[in-house]
C-alpha cells in the first residue's frame, strides 16, 4: 500500500462485538452505490453467527464467504472518523504485471 503512495496505518485491536455495534452505527452515514457494492451489500445480507443446537443462543460470527466483506466494512467503521479527501488530491500509479 505504501508503494502505491497511501499512507498505513495499523488500527487498534478491539473486540468484534464492539467493532459489530461500531459498524451498525455507522449505517445511517454510510453511502452505496447501487452499480458498485452489489458484492459489500451481499456480503452484509450474509454475516451471520452461528446458533449451537444445543442451546440455541447466538456465538460468534461465522468465518465464510461473506464474512470477509462484512469484516472489512467493520474495520472500515474502525477508522471512519479520521478518514478524509480533503488532502489527499493524488494519483495511484500502479507497477506493472511484468515488474511485479
Amino acid at each position: 500500500m505504501r508503494e502505491l503512495g497511501w499512507d498505513v496505518r495499523i488500527i487498534p485491536n478491539q473486540p468484534i462485538e464492539d467493532g459489530i455495534r461500531n459498524a451498525r452505527r455507522g449505517f445511517a452515514k454510510t453511502y452505496f452505490d447501487k452499480g458498485k457494492t452489489d458484492r459489500l451489500v451481499q456480503c452484509l445480507k450474509r454475516y451471520r453467527r452461528s446458533v449451537p443446537t444445543t442451546t440455541g443462543e447466538p456465538g460468534a460470527p461465522v468465518h465464510d464467504e461473506w464474512s470477509h466483506g462484512a469484516d472489512a466494512f467493520r474495520y472500515l467503521h474502525i477508522v471512519a472518523e479520521s478518514l478524509s479527501n480533503d488532502s489527499w488530491g493524488g494519483k495511484l500509479t500502479y507497477k506493472s504485471l511484468a515488474t511485479a
